[in-house]
């Protein structure tokens, strides 16, 4: 990996404006969260319906910016499932090995969302937003970290 040469191969603004996206889809669902009961999501199709909607957009611009990056490095593409992104990303030291798991974890659900909106339980996404939002940010966190280290160095 030639970073000096790579970093200039960046969109950042691509990236900017996915962090942008995140961030503003984040605000919803902790808004959500702090409106609505779980019952709500559970029983009120509408608050269903918004809750896995920005998790799916979230989902999606994490997806994008580890593709761009994938590209951006020429690194192994994934074999089988784009959720498999993130353990490439991991395994080369962009984000840390113990959240790339996490982040799989969370396409699946995006890819159910997308694939199988009809089998969708909305367990399953209140679960999701409760309780994993912040390695959502902790991927913004880390990527950002990196590309602040390839302008480093």
């Amino acid at each position: 990996m030639n970073i000096y040469k790579d970093l200039f191969k960046i969109d950042k603004t691509r990236v900017i404006k996915r962090f942008t996206e995140i961030e503003k889809r984040l605000n919803r669902l902790r808004k959500l969260l702090k409106e609505k009961s779980e019952v709500d999501f559970l029983v009120d199709e509408d608050v269903a319906d918004l809750a896995a909607h920005n998790l799916q957009i979230i989902t999606q611009a994490c997806l994008d910016i580890a593709d761009h990056l994938i590209s951006v490095f020429g690194l192994e593409l994934p074999k089988e499932d784009k959720k498999e992104v993130f353990p490439i990303l991991g395994k080369n030291k962009i984000i840390s090995q113990s959240l790339a798991p996490k982040l799989r974890d969370m396409a699946g659900m995006r890819n159910i969302l997308v694939h199988e909106y009809t089998e969708v339980e909305r367990e399953k996404v209140y679960k999701t937003i409760k309780t994993d939002l912040g390695d959502i940010e902790e991927f913004v966190s880390q990527i950002q970290k990196f590309m602040d280290k390839l302008v480093k160095n």
